[in-house]
């Protein structure tokens, strides 16, 4: 097979939780928000959903960044929407980094901005995270041609400094930095005003968690308008449909449905790691919709004693990574299922 490029032959490819058939599983593998849509946007969606969808959809999703602009707080001209922020990402690799290129991230961070390096041929440096909120200090002096952080970090949950985050940006002015804010609602603080200081800085956001629109594959580069230009020109011409334009526009408008979800969440979180540390977890302390634990009785032993009782929690298998899970922050009731049958095992087990 000598037509295809020999960096995707040997590529090692990203593997998204699993999607099971039918809906009689709890799902807190994948991060989705427990929570449906507002009502708003589904009535939006209803009501258009039978209109001019023979037609190709606005390719620069005027009306959604209008939206998108008033809640970010910036210009529409300084936003590009994109289907998810995997392919935001995936844009800004594409625009950006050369064979030979270096990219700087983490460890542990979301395994797709390794796997969208290797693809285009660039070389990837990682960082050890010995302390879970510090960018460590070569990387902020790491002067790579593609820096690209999560925060709050996936998978661990863990905000950074924002000391450590700002001084990243100080000293890598000649850098490309990327900061995946994809849990950023969820978090005390977030970095959208980076990109004003900095003309090298492109935030990325998501409506797959905190506006319940996973299914609609929205997301966003937020940067200076001269960058936005740029992923302009190597973005497929329409790549947000009508329908997912159509709800996000109604999901930014309806901010008192969005408030209420954030803090039902964040109650949510709290009370998951309350009593997993109860169960004698250990719990890395988080600001996404996650948290992410060593289990007593072993992270194999427990993902696969809860899938046979139809209950999905992520469970990542490199490295130190393996004696963790990752467990969304699901609905009261989902997380008293999942608490319950985890106190059997832990039980049986000590």
């Amino acid at each position: 097979m000598e037509y295809f490029k020999k960096e995707i032959l040997e590529l090692d490819p990203y593997i998204p939780g699993f999607q099971p058939v039918g809906n009689d599983y709890i799902k807190l593998n994948t991060n989705e928000n427990p929570f449906p849509p507002s009502p708003k946007v589904l009535d939006s969606v209803r009501k258009y959903v039978n209109r001019e969808l023979n037609l190709y959809p606005d390719p620069l999703c005027s009306g959604l960044l209008e939206e998108a602009a008033k809640f970010f707080k910036v210009k529409s001209g300084n936003i590009m929407a994109g289907n998810g922020s995997d392919e935001v990402i995936s844009l800004i690799f594409r625009a950006c980094i050369n064979k030979g290129d270096t990219v700087a991230v983490t460890f542990p961070t979301y395994s797709l901005y390794k796997v969208l390096a290797e693809i285009s041929g660039a070389s990837v440096k990682e960082y050890f995270l010995n302390e879970q909120t510090r960018i460590p200090g070569a990387m902020i002096f790491s002067k790579a041609g593609l820096i690209i952080l999560s925060s709050p970090n996936a998978p661990t949950g863990c905000a950074f400094d924002k000391r450590d985050i700002e001084k990243l940006c100080e000293s890598n002015r000649k850098s490309l930095i990327v900061i995946d804010e994809a849990y950023a609602d969820f978090a005390e603080e977030n970095y959208l005003y980076l990109f004003k200081k900095y003309n090298n800085v492109i935030i990325t956001r998501s409506m797959s968690k905190s506006f319940s629109l996973a299914g609609m594959r929205l997301g966003f580069a937020v940067s200076r308008k001269k960058n936005i230009d740029v992923l302009l020109k190597v973005k497929d011409s329409y790549n947000v449909n009508r329908l997912g334009a159509q709800a996000g526009r109604a999901a930014f408008r309806d901010r008192k449905y969005f408030d209420r979800t954030v803090r039902a969440i964040k109650a949510n979180r709290a009370y998951l790691a309350r009593n997993l540390e109860k169960q004698g977890y250990s719990c890395f302390p988080s600001q996404a919709n996650f948290i992410f634990a060593k289990p007593p009785c072993g992270a194999a032993k427990l993902t696969g004693f809860l899938k046979k009782k139809k209950i999905l929690i992520r469970h990542f298998k490199s490295g130190w990574l393996s004696g963790y899970v990752r467990v969304s922050v699901g609905n009261r009731k989902e997380i008293g299922r999942f608490l319950s049958e985890s106190r059997k095992i832990n039980k049986t087990e000590g």
